[in-house]
């Protein structure tokens, strides 16, 4: 077959698209919508130190011990084995083979018996699990096969059911182990250590929610395990106040150590107001091994009088390697309760002290928010006015006066300025009370006052203190909206936590979910669901895309864009937003738009004498999305042929498009192979062919023209040049017909074909 390259004019391609014929497709397939695809991996590891920590280092992680170095993704990178499996010290780790994983619509912890967080709602994905293979293929993010395998690893394909739940926030979820038994049957053999899904390696728990980054239809999630694991215990912290002493407000106390996985090991424990203990804060921690040491960081205001520990089974040890600290070694399956105990501190005899605590609402108070200073304006028992200005510890929320000496005896009223809002901060009064020689005044409860007052007797040679409480009310918020372009759709956005550490808590760890459906292309709509105002701080949104379908894929329009310069794109969807004074109200647009599918026409024309067209002619589509088809004109078909249906791919594709028969039954044809996208020419080349982008649809065909030529039969007639002679020919029946020009004539004519036998032996060899 001969085939050549042709410019192709517009009277050419109006001629050769003008009422095809409909030739008999071969295997042509239908609209290729794509498909998701899953590859659990798992692992084991000889220590929890070889495995590294997710994202949000805190006591939501389920493994016994902490884990190795901080993570190396950023909030934007999906889950990828380059990562897992190429970076030391996890490299070190090996294959977890016939490992289960199950599935879910929700979450729940922990599983009876255990620590381990389990999936919940398993009837919605038909009570699915997968079961890990000793290799698998390794694909990339568009299920495409790379040529390689990876071990210890198992792909699955979401049904429609999964795809919609992987296409919203926080509703497809998966596990190791099953719900019964989140370590396969092999507790004892195996520990937790880490999971991490797809776009969710967040909190270090056993339960990761599977997601798709825009444009993937193929993502990786990873389980950690440690064989041999520790044997497990209980240690609770409780903190408490002497026998008989409460005070009218929350009060936090800080903590240190190694018992904590949060950053440096810190957390707290909260005495409710007018309650005389905080409620026991539990780990689950390895027995044996490194002890677990726990110190109190005593606030302002406190003396710190005693720490005891209590062992349920009396198989731990502990010490106290400082007054305010405990080293527990703690024993397989005991509980080990200890107590820190502590108690105001007095000002001197005669003396006075003035606190102030903040609280906040819903994720404490970032330092960013508070005021430079408290003010109290103080009258003292001879009318004299004061001033008193406290700065508060942006740590503890707590401002204390300190000791204020040779206070008058007599009745002293306090009032307090409450800060005046700002654009994103208001403060509330909450609560104020005095102690006077250990006797506490009736506690001061005011709704939204001026300036809340309480009094107050400082008895002569005695000491009086107050404490003021008030609490932040955020008013700055954060709204999302979304336009699409080309169609309509229903996006998901995860607001979630940037870490700020704020008093009294903290956003990290936290989603806030909501929706958005646009009804009309172009309208722009505001998303719901989780509350969004009042919002404070610093936070990320991450959409979710809709799954494709057969109408095509979402693909962003234009860099997000928010209404204050605090917001920044992070990746190619994410953003950043603060919310503070100086940007109380913040606007984030996104605009997506619907991409449709590409096409493929593949259009025969036969030209020349139709005789030289001896077989059918066949003409191949092979694509590396899955799609075949064949083209298939018979001899005497109607030119032009054209497959049918067109092909449509909802991703972009490669295809080989080729003429495997030319109909020419081993005859010369020349054929000539055009490629138009759009209706233009295009230098593209047939058989390494691509089709759409990521971005853009693209309307692509393929002409085959041949030009066949007749092929004659060998002359074998008399011939008209040779000698002639006299007479006439014998009669019919002569008794002698053969003469010698009858003769001649016959040599003649062998002669010739012999020399036209000879020729087309001659032009088969060649």
């Amino acid at each position: 077959m001969v085939v050549t390259a042709a410019c192709v004019t517009a009277a050419s391609v109006a001629a050769l698209t003008v009422a095809p014929a409909h030739a008999s497709p071969v295997a042509a397939s239908s609209a290729s919508t794509g498909t998701y695809e899953v590859t659990m991996v798992a692992r084991w590891c000889a220590d929890y130190a070889d495995v590294f920590g997710n994202r949000a280092r805190n006591d939501i992680m389920e493994s016994l011990r902490d884990l190795g170095p901080n993570t190396p993704y950023n909030p934007f990178v999906s889950v990828q084995p380059s990562v897992e499996d190429g970076l030391a010290p996890q490299s070190s780790c090996h294959p977890l083979i016939n490992w289960t994983f199950s599935f879910g619509n929700g979450y729940a912890r922990p599983a009876p018996g255990t620590n381990l967080s389990y999936v919940k709602g398993t009837s919605s994905v038909a009570n699915r699990q997968v079961t890990t293979h000793a290799n698998t293929a390794l694909l990339d993010d568009q299920g495409n096969t790379t040529g390689h395998t990876i071990a210890g690893a198992a792909t699955f394909t979401l049904t429609s059911t999964e795809a919609q739940l992987a296409s919203q926030n926080n509703k497809f979820w998966v596990m190791g182990g099953t719900p019964i038994d989140p370590l396969d049957g092999q507790t004892g053999t195996y520990g937790f250590a880490a999971l991490r899904c797809a776009k969710d390696n967040l909190n270090g728990d056993n339960v990761e929610w599977i997601a798709y980054p825009s444009g993937a239809r193929h993502v990786f999630c990873y389980a950690f395990y440690v064989k041999p694991p520790p044997e497990a215990g209980v240690i609770n912290i409780v903190k408490k106040y002497p026998t008989g002493v409460t005070l009218p407000a929350d009060q936090t106390f800080q903590f240190d150590g190694n018992l904590s996985f949060n950053t440096n090991g810190e957390f707290s424990l909260e005495v409710p107001a007018n309650a005389n203990a905080s409620a026991p804060k539990e780990f689950v921690r390895g027995a044996g091994g490194t002890p677990w040491n726990v110190n109190e960081v005593v606030p302002e205001g406190f003396v710190f009088q005693s720490v005891t520990c209590v062992s349920a089974h009396q198989t731990s040890q502990w010490t106290t390697p400082t007054p305010t600290s405990v080293s527990i070694q703690l024993g397989a399956g005991d509980t080990i309760t200890c107590t820190f105990v502590n108690d105001l501190a007095p000002p001197p005899v005669g003396q006075g002290e003035l606190f102030k605590a903040v609280i906040g609402d819903p994720f404490g108070v970032p330092p960013s928010a508070l005021p430079a200073n408290w003010t109290f304006h103080v009258v003292d028992p001879q009318q004299g006015n004061h001033d008193v200005s406290l700065p508060i510890d942006p740590i503890t929320g707590v401002a204390d006066s300190g000791p204020l000496s040779d206070l008058t005896a007599g009745t002293w009223t306090i009032s307090e300025n409450i800060p005046s809002p700002t654009p994103a901060v208001a403060w509330a009064f909450v609560a104020a009370a005095c102690e006077s020689n250990g006797n506490p005044s009736t506690l001061v409860t005011v709704v939204a006052p001026a300036a809340p007052t309480i009094t107050v007797t400082v008895p002569a040679a005695g000491r009086a203190v107050c404490l003021f409480v008030n609490k932040m009310v955020p008013t700055s918020g954060l709204t999302i909206r979304l336009t699409t372009k080309g169609g309509t759709g229903s996006f998901g956005f995860a607001v979630q936590g940037a870490g700020d550490q704020n008093i009294g808590g903290t956003n990290d760890g936290v989603v806030l979910n909501q929706q958005a459906t646009t009804v009309a292309a172009g309208s722009k709509v505001v998303a719901t669901g989780d509350s969004t105002q009042p919002l404070y701080g610093n936070w990320i949104i991450s959409p979710i895309l809709p799954a494709a379908t057969a109408a095509g894929h979402w693909v962003l329009d234009s860099t997000p864009i928010c209404s204050t310069v605090s917001a920044g794109a992070l990746g190619s969807e994410e953003l950043s937003v603060s919310l503070d004074a100086a940007h109380p109200q913040v606007v984030c647009d996104y605009v997506y738009r619907l991409v449709p599918p590409s096409t493929l026409d593949v259009v025969k024309v036969i030209r020349g004498d139709r005789s030289g067209q001896v077989d059918p002619v066949v003409i191949e589509v092979v694509c590396n999305d899955g799609t075949s088809a064949a083209l298939k004109v018979p001899t005497g078909a109607a030119s032009p042929a054209t497959l049918t249906p067109t092909l449509t791919f909802v991703f972009p594709t490669l295809c080989s498009v080729s003429e495997t028969n030319d109909g020419g039954g081993g005859a010369p044809v020349g054929t000539t192979v055009e490629v138009f996208v759009g209706g233009a020419v295009s230098q593209r080349p047939a058989d390494q062919l691509n089709i759409g982008s990521a971005t853009t649809a693209e309307h692509v065909a393929v002409h085959f023209t041949n030009d066949y030529a007749a092929v004659s039969p060998p002359t074998t007639g008399p011939s008209t040049t040779g000698p002639t002679t006299t007479g006439t020919l014998p009669a019919t029946g002569s008794a002698h017909p053969w003469t010698i020009t009858s003769w001649a004539l016959a040599l003649v004519a062998l002669g010739a074909a012999l020399l036209a036998l000879r020729g087309r032996n001659r032009r088969v060899a060649d």
